[in-house]
C-alpha cells in the first residue's frame, strides 16, 4: 500500500484526493479551531463519509479506501489470515479495465491482467502462481483443494486447508463471501450472485466444511462489497 501523501487544502477549498473523493477543510471560531470533512461524490450529490480530526487510525482507513484492500472488522482480529476486497483502484489497465482488473476471462489484455493479479498476490505475500481463481459460472459448485490445480477450475467456490494459498473470488454486483473456521483452520471464498445463492452454494459449502471436521460454533462469514436493493 503507497503512503497516503495529500497536501492539506486551504481553508474552504474542496481537494479531489482520489476518483470521486474529496477533503474540504474548515476553519471553526472555537478552540477546535478547524474541522476535516471527506465526502464522496455520488449521483444524488455529495455524501458526507467521514468528519474529524487527522489521526493515525483515519490516516489508515482512508489509505485503504483510496488503494485498498478493504477489511472486514470481523476479520481483522484473526492474526493468522489474510484478506481483503480490492476494488477497481491499483492497477495497470486502461479504458473500460481501468486499473485492477483481475478477470483473464475479460478482453482485456493478458499482460496487464497478469500484472494486476501480482500486485494483489503481492498484498498477500504470496507468489502468483498461488493465487487460485476460477472460471465462474453462477453455479453452486465448491472445491476443495490443497495444492495449486494443474487448470483452470470450474464453479463458484473454493475452500482450503492449506497455507499459502490465496483463494480469489471476482465479483461486480454479485456477492463475494469469505468463512472461516478459526479451530481448523479453513477457509473459503465463495462468489454469491441470485442464481447461486438460489441454489444454495453457502449452504453447500458449509456443509461441505462441516463434513471435514468444521463446527458452526467455529465458522465465521464476511460478505463483501455488492450492489444494493436501491440500485436496480
Amino acid at each position: 500500500m503507497t503512503k497516503l501523501e495529500i497536501v492539506k487544502p486551504k481553508f474552504g477549498e474542496l481537494t479531489q484526493i482520489a476518483s470521486d473523493l474529496y477533503w474540504v477543510h474548515f476553519e471553526l471560531p472555537f478552540r477546535l479551531n478547524h474541522v476535516n470533512l471527506f465526502l464522496m461524490d455520488t449521483p444524488k450529490g455529495l455524501l458526507i463519509l467521514d468528519a474529524g480530526l487527522k489521526s493515525e487510525h483515519s490516516e489508515e482507513h482512508w489509505e485503504a479506501l483510496i488503494n485498498g484492500p478493504l477489511k472486514s472488522k470481523k476479520f481483522v482480529k484473526f492474526k493468522n489470515i489474510s484478506h481483503g476486497f480490492f476494488g477497481k483502484k491499483g492497477g495497470v489497465s486502461n479504458g473500460i479495465y481501468s486499473a485492477l482488473n483481475c478477470g483473464p476471462g475479460s478482453n482485456d489484455k493478458i499482460s496487464n491482467v497478469k500484472k494486476n493479479l501480482k500486485i494483489v498476490s503481492k498484498k498477500f505475500k504470496v507468489s502468483p502462481k498461488n493465487l487460485i481463481l476460477l472460471k465462474q459460472t453462477h453455479s453452486n459448485k465448491c472445491h476443495f483443494i490443497l495444492k495449486r490445480p494443474s487448470k483452470k477450475l470450474v464453479g463458484d467456490g473454493l475452500i482450503t486447508t492449506k497455507k499459502n494459498l490465496a483463494l480469489g473470488i471476482l465479483t461486480a454486483d454479485c456477492a463475494p463471501v469469505l468463512i472461516y473456521d478459526k479451530k481448523l483452520p479453513m477457509i473459503a471464498a465463495i462468489h454469491v450472485g441470485w442464481k447461486g445463492a438460489f441454489k444454495n452454494i453457502l449452504e453447500k459449502c458449509i456443509k461441505f466444511m462441516i463434513t471435514k471436521g468444521s463446527e458452526t460454533q467455529n465458522i465465521s462469514a464476511v460478505i463483501g462489497p455488492s450492489i444494493f436493493r436501491e440500485n436496480y
